[in-house]
């Protein structure tokens, strides 16, 4: 991971995202991230439209794509088809997208792999942040600083805790406070290991 410059505000470069806008027209992410668009629909036909309106069809794998081509579906499904859909199409994201693997040994060590995994998919421009930190013994934080919606980036933190949980109980949550969905810099998101 890339050391990034601190502002007066504690965000690393400074900048705050708005949900569905990049932060210029040449970012770009990586085709197996588009991929989970159409894995995270219920109707593989609506996935497929959807990716065609904005001109990221046909899609291949190993190409790039306009950040703000693949944003703009995301309002698309904001605004039609509501934050399950977007949540849906986050839990997707670590089986289509590459995560380190080797990395990932528990939840902690998943949820730590996020913003490598971002920072992998995207490229050309600043993308924001996934920020780890662990708050206590099965207690940790992850602060988003990106332009993707909350319900999105909800999906990728449980579909993580999820896989990795083994016979533990945890509960992911989003923290009370500051929230992209109401014009906040950033939204957090606790996970919390449940007692047996």
């Amino acid at each position: 991971m890339a050391d990034l410059a601190t502002s007066a505000d504690g965000h690393p470069n400074g900048r705050t995202f708005r949900p569905f806008e990049a932060s210029s027209s040449t970012v770009e992410v990586d085709g197996r991230t588009v991929q989970s668009v159409i894995s995270g629909m219920m109707l593989r036909s609506v996935g497929l439209e959807l990716l065609r309106r904005e001109g990221l069809d046909p899609l291949r794998l190993e190409r790039w794509y306009p950040m703000q081509a693949w944003l703009n579906v995301f309002r698309t499904i904001h605004e039609r088809l509501g934050a399950d859909t977007l949540y849906s199409v986050g839990y997707r994201i670590p089986q289509a997208a590459e995560f380190p693997s080797h990395m990932m040994k528990d939840v902690a060590t998943a949820l730590q792999s996020i913003d490598i995994a971002y920072h992998n998919a995207h490229r050309n421009g600043d993308i924001g942040y996934y920020e780890f930190s662990q708050l206590g013994d099965g207690t940790y934080q992850i602060r988003c600083n990106n332009p993707y919606p909350c319900d999105f980036d909800l999906g990728i933190i449980a579909s993580l805790v999820e896989r990795f949980r083994g016979s533990l109980v945890f509960n992911v949550v989003h923290v009370a406070g500051s929230c992209r969905k109401i014009g906040g810099a950033e939204c957090r998101y606790q996970v919390t290991r449940q007692p047996r």
